[in-house]
């Protein structure tokens, strides 16, 4: 850009055509002559009389030149500095906007999932939406949950629970392992106990999880889904899937961690007591109930 300014301004300001004296009086340059300047040595004088002639301009219009020149400059580094500022505080605004957006409503999404505070900041910042952030920490929670269900650990820790129903013609009794009895006396683990407990009086599941429901049960199922004229449709290689689907259908108001939780029929309650397991990092196995109907 100096370049291109600098091939248009021609000489200094208020200076004549290129020009020179000399102890002969003036004399022009001869057109189409190459020009060479040369500086001024350090004492203020030039390379000599025949030296300043070889340059055909005069050293107070390079100079002005070169001031000129150097403005030009100056102005441009200024306004390469003022557009790197205005995108810094540009950032900077939009990261003042996060920050604002993350301490305003973390203590809502807690609430919310319990999750911590780590988690909570992180899906804010990473979602568009409140929405969307909730689903980052179930997806999340739902990962852990069953990274810590895969460890085999023992649980041989946990409660005894009964939940009775009011008149006392409904009762149940429920055992609900952990892996330490620090976790079976916090809060999160008897209040899962509670709602299991109240799931199982008013669902009435007859298994815990699916790998309870016997083999018989199953192969009998298989047997007969497999002759369904609606399974014979399908292409054989896809049949066998289609037949476990219908399977865990058919099973999911029979199995509890299965069945739609009574108090939010959209939320099962596997998810209720995986939320715990995140929560709480260590596994939970509902290891068995009874459920008592009087006269039943």
């Amino acid at each position: 850009m100096v370049s291109a300014l600098a091939a248009h301004i021609g000489p200094a300001p208020g200076r004549k055509s290129a020009r020179f004296a000399s102890s002969g009086g003036a004399r022009f340059a001869r057109p189409g002559a190459s020009v060479r300047a040369e500086l001024p040595s350090p004492s203020g004088r030039g390379a000599g009389s025949e030296g300043a002639a070889r340059t055909g301009v005069p050293r107070d219009s390079i100079r002005g030149a070169g001031i000129h020149l150097g403005c030009i400059a100056a102005h441009e580094k200024t306004l390469r500095l003022t557009g790197a500022e205005a995108r810094e505080q540009a950032s900077e605004k939009e990261t003042r906007t996060i920050m604002e957006y993350t301490a305003k409503d973390v203590a809502k999404l807690r609430e919310v999932t319990g999750a911590g505070f780590a988690d909570c900041k992180s899906a804010l910042t990473e979602a568009k939406t409140f929405d969307e952030a909730i689903k980052l920490i179930e997806a999340k929670g739902q990962k852990r949950a069953e990274k810590v269900k895969s460890q085999d650990r023992e649980t041989h820790e946990g409660l005894v629970t009964s939940y009775i129903h009011h008149g006392g013609n409904l009762g149940v009794l429920l055992e609900l392992n952990c892996s330490t009895d620090f976790v079976a006396r916090s809060d999160a683990f008897k209040e899962l106990a509670r709602e299991l407990a109240l799931q199982i009086a008013g669902a009435n599941p007859k298994y815990a999880t699916m790998a309870d429901v016997p083999a018989e049960t199953l192969a009998t199922m298989r047997k007969e889904l497999a002759e369904d004229a609606e399974v014979l449709k399908r292409p054989e290689k896809l049949r066998d899937q289609i037949v476990e689907g219908k399977i865990k259908k058919q099973l999911a108001s029979e199995v509890l961690l299965e069945q739609p939780w009574v108090k939010d029929d959209k939320v099962l309650v596997g998810k209720l007591v995986d939320d715990v397991i995140h929560k709480t990092g260590e596994n939970i196995v509902i290891r068995r109930f009874a459920r008592f109907a009087l006269g039943a």
